[in-house]
Parts: structure tokens; sequence; C-alpha cells
């Protein structure tokens, strides 16, 4: 097995492993409130992190000149969290997923903005696809509120900007203290949130913060195997498969029903991830013969 399949089966696992956390968000949604949701998955994600950076014999604390970059990725990243959890709860799980997969073309949006790169006509074709396609999946028609499907969004913007950021540090700094400053910024700054709205949860729901916990650290533990394994332009549109395993574990569990607009509008989102997704292979090829 060469390094390009193991990519791809890491980031289709991790796929799956970020649908069963999302299941377990919305199993515990009833009963646990948002921040402690979010913290258990962040708290796991963030022991898992030392445990790596020990084992791998790196420091625990970034350099100064990243601190605040770490501090502003983790600060992004939460509210990014918070608001795809909220949708998760209010939306059939395959809505959700699908527009907070959006990030990656706000992302194109951030890169050209804050770090200059160009956006080609293709970039805007498929920017403009996915938009049209995200309009069809929040249907504002629908039976719905508006304001989970425009966290949805908004989840995929900060996720976004978390995204930029980490891109800003190239490799100059180790993707598991990226994860741990996720991890403590959350937990810090949702401490006070989450004490004054705790209430205890059921037996069983301490099994499902936990599973939010295990299954967001898994995914996101393979998601950086995978880039590791191949790079992003080769790798990254299995990702989507999330959305593929929502949808069927939605249907499942909570008998998740999606109108067909809805469907269009998570094919054209598809349509263009596949479209962005060629032309990167495409100009990756070019630069690989360029440079050899």
């Amino acid at each position: 097995m060469n390094d390009k399949t193991k990519g791809i089966l890491c980031m289709v696992a991790s796929a799956l492993a970020f649908s069963l956390m999302q299941i377990a968000v919305k199993l515990t949604s009833d009963n646990v409130s948002i921040f402690l949701q979010v913290v258990f998955r962040n708290f796991i994600l963030a022991v898992f992190s030392i445990i790596m950076l020990k084992k791998n014999k790196e420091k625990l604390m970034p350099v100064k000149e990243h601190r605040l970059a770490l501090f502003f990725r983790g600060f992004l990243g939460l509210f990014g969290v918070v608001l795809y959890f909220y949708a998760t709860k209010n939306m059939p799980t395959a809505n959700a997923a699908i527009l907070q997969k959006s990030s990656p073309f706000f992302v194109m949006i951030f890169a050209a903005i804050f770090l200059n790169e160009r956006l080609t006509k293709v970039h805007v074709l498929s920017l403009l696809i996915a938009f049209v396609g995200a309009y069809f999946v929040t249907n504002p028609s629908g039976n719905y509120n508006l304001l989970p499907a425009l966290a949805g969004i908004f989840s995929a913007v900060f996720a976004a900007g978390a995204y930029t950021i980490i891109g800003k540090l190239g490799k100059s700094e180790n993707a598991y203290r990226i994860m741990l400053a996720f991890g403590v910024v959350t937990c810090v700054s949702l401490f006070i949130p989450l004490v004054m709205t705790y209430k205890r949860p059921l037996p069983i729901d301490w099994l499902w913060l936990s599973m939010i916990g295990i299954f967001g650290g898994l995914g996101q533990y393979l998601l950086t195997i995978a880039y590791l394994y191949a790079p992003a332009g080769e790798v990254s549109i299995y990702n989507y498969t999330s959305v593929i395993f929502s949808a069927i574990l939605g249907f499942i569990i909570f008998g998740d029903k999606i109108i067909p607009i809805e469907f269009l509008g998570i094919g054209l989102i598809l349509l263009s991830a596949l479209i962005l997704f060629l032309y990167n292979q495409k100009n990756l090829g070019r630069f690989e013969i360029k440079k050899k």
C-alpha cells in the first residue's frame, strides 16, 4: 500500500470519526449545554496533544513569535465549533456537515485578502457554485429556523479564519502544539459560560460526551496523519465523505429527511469541491514537471 492510499484511507476514517462525533453531539443536545459539549471535545484533544508532544520530546509552549497567532487560531476555532454544534442540534446532520465543509471556500477568500494569494477564474467559479449550493442547503422556505443554517455557514467562516492562520504559520509550528493551543483556549474561554449554564447530565450523557471527545480527537489525529502521508491537494476531497456518513447516520438514528432542493445544494457544494480538487491536481502535476 503506497502513501497516497494510506492518506486517503486516513482521511475517510477521519471523516467517519467526525460524523460519529456529530451524532454524539446531537444525542446529548437536549440535556447538555453546547459549552460542555465543546469543552469535552477539546479537552480530550488537548490531553492527546500533550501526550504526543511528550512522546516526541517537543516543548509544550510555543515560541513567543507564534503565541498571538495560536491564540487567535484557538479563538476562531472555538467559535467555529460552538456554531457547528448549534447547527448540528437544530438541522439535519448532513445539512450541518456540508455547511461546515464549505470552509475551504472561505479560506480562498481570506488567503486572497490576508496572504496575497491570487484567485483564478476557476476559484471564482467554484466559490459561486458553493455559495449557490449553500443557499439551497439553508432552504429559507423550509420547516426549520434560518438561524441554525446561518450558524452552520458562520462556523465555516470562523474555521476558515483558523485554517488561514495555520497556513500563515506554515510548517514552522508543530501540528500537535497547534491542537494543544486550540484545546487550551477553548477550556479557558468557556470556563465561566460552562459554570453558569451547567446542569448535571444524565448517566447516559456522560458516555456520549466521552464519545464527542474521543471521536473528535481521533478525527483530528487521522486528519493530521492523512496530510503527513500525502499532500492536501491529493486527499482533501475525501474529507467530504463525512457528508455521506452524516446523511446515512442521521437518517438511521434520527430519521433526518432531506428534501430535493437541499440535496441539490449538497450536490452543488460537492461539485464545487470536486472542481477545485481537479484544478489543484492539474496544477500540482505542472509544478512537479517544472520541478523535475
